[in-house]
């Protein structure tokens, strides 16, 4: 069902007229899909495609421009930013598609998502929960302020909390220093010194006997960036034609940053659910782009100023800045 979830169009609204089914026509709403189970199968997802990034694929000569004609060249860089595209642009889609919807509603979707991806943030998925991040932070969804104004008050507190995470300031430093510190670690234990919730979530965490031990899944748009200007701002090659070592040597660095995760991962042990994993698979409905387009100008208008908490630290790379 998840990937249903990730793929279809007006059967995702809310309301949920064409329930989704799950092979024995059982219905399934999103808002009734435990968050962590939702977080669980999207950290599945992502593991397998972390696991299989093939390192010289991420280079910035190989992945953003110089050989982007060379058909599979990085086809395991571009299945992580589809992925990545399709969470951000479901997380859009499950809010705006149903036009009908009143601003609570769309509010209790958001928070929704927030809880989701506090989940991620527990699983120490970073990948999942930067795309969540983006959406929820894209222009769309971004500029509805009377819904972001039903928003109860500790929630757009959590979600300011996980966006801090991928602050872009002093080259996005919290984002580089939290996965030094759980890169490898067990369990997510970490929280940024303001941050008022999390800490108590990261808390309960770690005294529960019965706590899975899990992996790190970086966001790797961190990375490919770092890579990308790398091979933009050093020449490939030194006086006499000579291979420039020093630019080698600094994509080596930044790929062992990325990849230094990708020991731990062998701590997920996470079942696949088949009628979730359908909903997850798909491509985005066509249709539903059309509706995220035309929705924000008449929802904005509909939707008057209505104090709506400034949400702070944009995503650097949002979900159209991944497309690939």
């Amino acid at each position: 069902m998840l990937d249903k979830i990730l793929s279809c169009g007006d059967e995702m609204r809310v309301h949920c007229p064409s329930p989704m089914t799950n092979g024995t026509h059982h219905p399934y709403d999103f808002p009734d899909i435990p968050d962590s189970t939702f977080a669980q199968q999207l950290t599945r997802m992502d593991t397998v495609l972390f696991k299989g990034v093939i390192a010289h694929q991420c280079l910035g000569s190989v992945w953003s421009r110089r050989d982007r004609g060379r058909g599979d060249a990085s086809a395991s860089v571009a299945a992580t930013v589809e992925q990545f595209n399709a969470v951000s642009f479901r997380v859009q889609s499950t809010i705006l598609v149903d036009t009908e919807l009143k601003p609570s509603q769309r509010a209790r979707l958001i928070t929704k998502w927030i809880d989701i991806a506090q989940e991620l943030r527990m699983h120490k998925n970073f990948s999942s929960l930067k795309a969540i991040i983006s959406g929820l932070q894209s222009n769309p969804i971004y500029r509805l302020k009377k819904t972001w104004g039903a928003v109860i008050k500790d929630k757009a507190e959590l979600f300011e909390e996980l966006a801090r995470i991928f602050s872009e300031e002093n080259n996005q430093l919290n984002q580089r220093e939290l996965l030094m510190k759980e890169g490898t670690a067990k369990h997510a234990q970490t929280a940024h010194a303001s941050d008022r919730h999390l800490p108590k979530a990261l808390e309960k965490l770690a005294t529960n006997p019965l706590a899975i031990s899990y992996g790190t899944i970086p966001y790797l748009g961190t990375f490919l960036t770092d890579l990308t200007m790398i091979d933009t701002a050093i020449p490939d090659t030194v006086a006499d034609g000579l291979i420039n070592f020093d630019k080698k040597r600094k994509e080596f660095e930044v790929l062992a940053q990325m990849l230094l995760p990708s020991s731990a991962n062998v701590y997920y042990a996470i079942n696949t659910q088949h009628d979730l994993n359908f909903v997850l698979r798909r491509r985005r409905h066509g249709d539903d782009t059309t509706i995220i387009r035309r929705n924000p100008a008449k929802d904005h208008k509909r939707e008057t100023s209505q104090g709506q908490q400034k949400i702070k630290n944009k995503a650097h790379l949002n979900a159209s800045s991944l497309k690939y």
